[in-house]
């Protein structure tokens, strides 16, 4: 996690509903506060997964304070996230001419470029990140992502080699090394990452069908049943969600038809 955006997380990670009653009562005292919104919206986005709330806070911020680049970087990578990428770029792009040093602007202006398609300039990106920041394990994660949708596995495991050396907790690191060994079929060392990517819950939604697969070969429906069903709650390409719901309806027949 970019070290800017640590603070208000760190705080309240245990409890992000607490920490948005906390922060809109801080509101209420001092309503013309830029950087209690901003936190606000940072809770929202990183620990509730609410890009629309999200957004809504950031913008207030920014009315409130123009030139906040860190607000800037995290609405535009929310944008970017919703596929508006010229407002994505647009607020990125502002946030790294009003602070050249923040390193979260170029690790999500990195992973917006690859969402849009280009792992190359991406991998740039990612760089001058990591040069900001060399502990940023999730900037490392996301060049590891990029070098493996540019058909490089071996250079993707090395890249997310270090993003778990620095942060054991990446969750979606396991789910795209594991994504780079099966490419490279080695599943041996794949299944033991998609293991750790569903228990430290990934939000690669292709992990959970995978284990799903290991555990219904097990006999173990009640696991396969549980890992579907938390698929099924995240983006999944077209062809991924068929085969979740197939498996789904093999483990989990329609009454009457069991047997």
């Amino acid at each position: 996690m970019p070290r800017t955006a640590r603070r208000p997380v760190k705080a309240y990670r245990q409890d992000p509903t607490l920490a948005i009653r906390d922060l809109t009562r801080a509101l209420e005292r001092d309503p013309h506060n830029p950087a209690i919104y901003r936190n606000r919206g940072i809770i929202y986005f990183m620990l509730l997964n609410d890009d629309d709330h999200a957004i809504a806070d950031l913008t207030q911020a920014l009315t409130l304070a123009p030139d906040d680049a860190e607000a800037l970087a995290h609405r535009g990578f929310l944008y970017g996230r919703k596929g508006d990428f010229p407002a994505s770029f647009a607020d990125l792009d502002r946030a790294i001419a009003l602070d050249p040093d923040l390193a979260l602007a170029y690790l999500y202006r990195g992973e917006v470029r690859l969402s849009h398609g280009d792992a190359e300039r991406a991998i740039v990106e990612l760089g001058q990140a990591i040069a900001l920041d060399p502990g940023l394990a999730l900037a490392y994660a996301c060049r590891g992502q990029a070098h493996l949708s540019d058909g490089d596995a071996g250079r993707a495991i090395v890249e997310l080699d270090q993003a778990i050396a620095l942060d054991p907790q990446l969750a979606d690191a396991y789910a795209l090394r594991a994504f780079a060994y099966g490419s490279r079929g080695e599943s041996e060392r794949a299944l033991p990452d998609v293991d750790r990517a569903i228990e430290l819950g990934t939000r690669y939604g292709q992990v959970y069908y995978t284990g799903a697969l290991q555990a219904y070969m097990g006999g173990d429906n009640a696991r396969a049943t549980s890992l579907l069903q938390r698929a099924l709650q995240l983006p999944l390409p077209p062809e991924t969600r068929g085969r979740v719901e197939g498996l789904l309806q093999r483990v989990q027949p329609p009454e009457g038809e069991a047997g």
